[in-house]
């Protein structure tokens, strides 16, 4: 190899990962974006439920992965590329189940689930600084969805 060919191929090596980067940075700017707006949405146009944190339970729900099949935000094209399909390295992935219970005469009436990638004694600590958890449910009590609100969970503490 001569020294033009190395000095090629690192600069293109250098210039796919910085279009990488950009490209990645600008993906996940735009889901944050389609996130707020879909949360307003919500917020506008379904009703409130609000759910107080000692009504809530947090339940520890890691779970063993294999790490090549987990998508990670940070991962870098040489992480990218040097991962082997045939070779499991498993993971311990920290999530967490908020079970939140509407009560009514000491018996759970209505109950709202989500499952969450945070560790159990974070999210234990900030839904208890919160007070309570806002649940949407749409306007046609009929239907079974609902959208638990968690965007405390992106602010710090204070």
């Amino acid at each position: 190899m001569t020294l033009t060919t190395i000095a090629i191929s690192t600069i293109g090596l250098y210039l796919l990962f910085r279009v990488t980067k950009y490209f990645t940075n600008k993906t996940e700017k735009q889901n944050q974006e389609n996130h707020k707006k879909f949360s307003k949405n919500i917020r506008d146009n379904w009703d409130l439920i609000k759910i107080k944190s000692s009504d809530c339970e947090i339940i520890k729900f890691d779970e063993l992965v294999d790490e090549n099949t987990i998508e990670k935000k940070d991962e870098n094209f040489l992480e990218w590329i040097n991962k082997d399909p045939h070779r499991q390295n498993m993971v311990n992935e920290k999530r967490s189940k908020l079970v939140c219970n509407i009560f009514e005469k000491n018996k759970v009436d209505r109950q709202f689930v989500k499952v969450i990638q945070i560790d159990n004694t974070v999210l234990e600590f900030k839904v208890r600084i919160q007070d309570y958890i806002n649940v949407y449910i749409p306007r046609d009590f009929e239907s079974d969805e609902y959208y638990i609100d968690l965007d405390f969970l992106d602010k710090p503490i204070e």
